[in-house]
């Protein structure tokens, strides 16, 4: 078997790290998060276009300083308990969200942390021993309807 552990919004706190660049406070935030949204924009009642300008042109700083969740590393070492462990990213298409990510990953894993995949298309790893948690349902969905198993987080 083999774990594939999604990063932002599963052990990284994605929410909480871009708020202050919105001028928005967290818990105002979470008071308006419908569970099953995944989309940032509609709450805060701006474009994807607005949204992602604001991410990217904050850099690869954001990424790299993303708060962990409190359970963020527990889930992380249970899991590499139970199987080989493989942190799945999506990356905005900002250069600086792939480098920003490693730089997160390596300082909370490991300087020569290389367990990884980023992608846009994380059912390319589905597999019968594949296993994915994530808190995005389409990519869950996605990755069963590919031949693995998934964890809706």
């Amino acid at each position: 078997m083999r774990i594939f552990l999604d990063l932002d919004g599963t052990i990284v706190d994605f929410v909480k790290g871009v708020c202050p660049l919105f001028g928005v406070s967290y818990d105002e935030v979470m008071a308006k998060w419908t569970p099953g949204e995944y989309d940032m924009t509609k709450i805060l009642g701006i474009t994807e276009a607005e949204f992602f300008g604001v991410i990217d042109g904050a850099g690869e700083d954001l990424w790299a300083n993303l708060p962990m969740y409190d359970y963020g590393m527990d889930v992380y070492h249970f899991c590499k308990d139970i199987a080989p462990t493989y942190i799945l990213t999506r990356p905005t298409q900002h250069s600086s969200s792939v480098s920003g990510k490693l730089k997160l990953m390596q300082k909370q894993f490991g300087s020569n942390f290389k367990d990884y995949v980023l992608t846009w298309r994380k059912e390319l790893c589905a597999a019968p021993d594949a296993v994915l948690i994530d808190d995005h349902v389409v990519n869950c969905t996605k990755f069963r309807d590919n031949g693995g198993s998934a964890i809706v987080w």
